[in-house]
């Protein structure tokens, strides 16, 4: 157990004073006190919560700062119910707690009457009911485990509340459970007549409710320390790439010499490896808290399993009430395994989203580094993209109505002929644009310059009954084009393809919705500045077969300048539908270009675009940039980026 070296409980106990004398008053003394009396004494308590929770939560114990806080929180949820009983709406005080929270407290206090009842007390109210033990054990416990029953099942509960009425239950319950317990030892012929009414069954479902209780508290103290880690993740993440986003605008804006881009990035490389060994340290918490959370899931299987014997074993035996119990905790033991288990995936989905925005942490600073040391590869005009955005949707939404057209779907295993269309949906991300940069274009010049981010959609769906029923997508097929429309806003150019962790994003969004939707999604991504060196590498490996050739997305990616097409060998699906998202261009003018250059380059060492399209007026810069990387890939020369010059060809000597 951890040494908290700055502890200081005498201090803790004097804040808790003002708490201490509500908690000591019950309702119906509190609601005597002058209205006044009790706003000021919520201050000091409100006060002294604020000093804890900012002075000496951090190096308290967990289980001393759980149970100190539900004190505060509970001593003014107590004042917050005596303004709420007397109809009287105080804001900051009534308006800090839910009605449900509200009507718990009263509950609470009409159970407190055993407080002032010894053990022998509460024996002899038995011993006065003899032959009827459950009128006295539904009049105490059974209302008790209800009431606590309702408010761990109720999200609109408060941790802290919960904690506190869930132990001021626990102690009240516990001491008539032990009454009962001696009272069996001390009359032990009187109880015979009982003793039907306390099966194993009833117990099981007693301990499985405190095995619950106590589930929830544990769970919820894993889960919100890892969302606390998480949060100081994400917030140094977002701090390290807005440094890099406005380093990489200061440089493209040309506002600084190489040494001191240079220095920038070496800061920023500090700045990654302090948030590396951050989400290192956070990994192994989490894989911990993961294991504990499964730990309690398993628990829960085990309890399930127990109950579900006993019902088996006594459902003969056992009386109505009692095998509705069994059923009812069932139910709630089924509920919360299956909530434990969905929060399991939850938490390892955002784990495999931190990866990938570790991944993209690292993209973003060699991009940098790239145009540090001028070794940029593309540069891509806003109007190009957007010409490329453009042409790409329009020969997919042209090719796409060549029907019939059959399709094989691998969910279903059926083979779908396609006469027409069920449904096409066309999205943009022209909202987020125009939001951006209304300050700086015009509507019209947003529309008509940059690229949208457009997606086109084609389903296929069927009723659920076949003529009858709920319409249920069977299959989509989607051109998507991922660009950097930031860039093209800001600078009107982009000169960084599209990286590894910006496709592995885009594909975990897909394959949530279409798992889930039980649809095949097949989807052809296309970039006008290419694909990463990574990304290309990483779709063609055996591990993206592994991770991403899912049985619900099939997918290629699209280099709109190269016409190139990059899919997965083993992914036999996509090859049938290649053909609607591959880039065509005019062969037999790429052709006549290339033999141009050549002839070019039998006497200059190198050219650009605008050198080839002024002079030849029949190739526009589409045609002679194809022609360039054709030419690269034989051998010809590097195609690149030249500070001060631009995209140059340059020949190999």
């Amino acid at each position: 157990m951890a040494i908290f070296n700055d502890f200081e409980p005498d201090k803790i106990n004097e804040l808790l004073k003002p708490a201490k004398r509500v908690l000591d008053e019950d309702i119906a003394s509190l609601k005597r006190w002058d209205e006044q009396d009790l706003i000021e004494i919520w201050n000091r308590i409100k006060s002294s919560y604020n000093t804890f929770m900012e002075d000496y939560s951090d190096t308290t114990p967990a289980d001393i700062r759980q149970d100190t806080k539900s004190k505060f929180k509970f001593s003014m949820l107590k004042i917050a119910t005596c303004f709420y009983v007397n109809e009287r709406d105080i804001p900051g005080i009534t308006t800090m707690f839910s009605e449900k929270e509200m009507q718990f407290t009263p509950d609470i206090e009409e159970f407190k009457a055993f407080d002032i009842l010894s053990v022998d007390e509460i024996k002899g109210k038995i011993a006065r009911s003899e032959g009827k033990l459950y009128e006295i054990a539904k009049k105490y416990a059974e209302r008790g485990y209800k009431s606590m029953d309702k408010l761990l099942d109720d999200a609109q509960i408060q941790k802290d509340i919960m904690f506190a009425i869930n132990k001021e239950y626990k102690n009240i319950l516990k001491k008539i459970e032990i009454s009962v317990l001696e009272y069996i030892k001390t009359h032990p012929m009187g109880i015979v007549g009982a003793t039907t009414e306390i099966s194993e069954a009833a117990v099981k479902v007693r301990e499985s409710e405190e095995k619950r209780s106590a589930i929830v508290i544990k769970a919820n103290e894993k889960i919100e320390a890892l969302e606390r880690e998480l949060f100081g993740i994400k917030n140094d993440k977002t701090s390290l790439e807005n440094k890099i986003t406005q380093l990489e605008n200061d440089s493209m804006r040309k506002e600084m010499t190489k040494d001191v881009l240079n220095s920038r990035i070496f800061e920023l490389e500090k700045e990654r490896d302090r948030l590396l060994d951050h989400y290192s340290g956070f990994e192994s918490i989490w894989n911990s808290r993961l294991d504990a959370i499964e730990e309690k899931r398993n628990e829960l299987m085990n309890t399930e399993r127990e109950l579900m014997l006993a019902r088996d074993n006594y459902k003969k035996n056992l009386e109505e009430e009692n095998k509705r119990k069994v059923e009812d905790e069932l139910k709630k033991v089924e509920d919360m395994r299956n909530a434990l288990s969905e929060k399991e995936s939850e938490l390892k989905n955002i784990k495999e989203s931190l990866d990938n925005e570790r991944n993209e942490i690292e993209e973003k600073l060699n991009a940098l580094k790239k145009i540090s040391e001028g070794a940029v590869e593309r540069l891509v005009m806003a109007d190009e993209a957007k010409m490329h955005e453009l042409n790409y949707i329009g020969r997919f939404n042209e090719k796409i109505y060549d029907l019939p057209m059959k399709i094989y779907n691998p969910i279903d295993k059926k083979e779908h002929t396609v006469n027409s269309w069920n449904v096409n949906e066309k999205f943009t991300q022209e909202k987020q644009i125009v939001e951006a940069f209304r300050d700086k274009m015009r509507y019209s010049e947003i529309i008509e310059h940059l690229p949208l981010g457009t997606r086109s959609l084609y389903k296929i769906t069927e009723k659920k009954y076949k003529f009858f029923g709920k319409e249920e997508t069977k299959i989509v097929i989607e051109a998507s084009v991922l660009n950097h429309w930031k860039k093209y806003g800001e600078f009107g150019l982009d000169t960084n393809p599209a990286e590894l962790s910006e496709l592995n994003s885009l594909l975990m969004r897909h394959i949530d919705k279409a798992e889930p939707g039980n649809y095949f999604h097949i989807i052809g991504i296309s970039s006008p500045t290419g694909w990463s060196k990574k990304a290309k590498e990483y779709i063609n490996s055996s591990e993206f077969h592994k991770n991403f050739v899912d049985r619900h997305v099939s997918v290629c990616l699209i280099d709109p300048e190269t016409g190139e097409i990059f899919y997965n060998p083993l992914d036999e699906r996509i090859t049938q539908f290649t053909y609607l998202f591959k880039p065509e261009f005019n062969t037999e003018k790429v052709e006549k270009c290339k033999t141009r250059i050549k002839e070019k380059l039998s006497i200059e060492d190198f050219l650009t675009i605008n050198e080839v399209t002024e002079k030849e007026k029949d190739f526009d810069a589409g045609i002679v940039k194809k022609a360039f990387h054709d030419l690269e890939k034989e051998g010809m020369g590097k195609f690149k980026f030249v500070e001060g010059v631009g995209l140059v060809f340059k020949k190999e000597l």
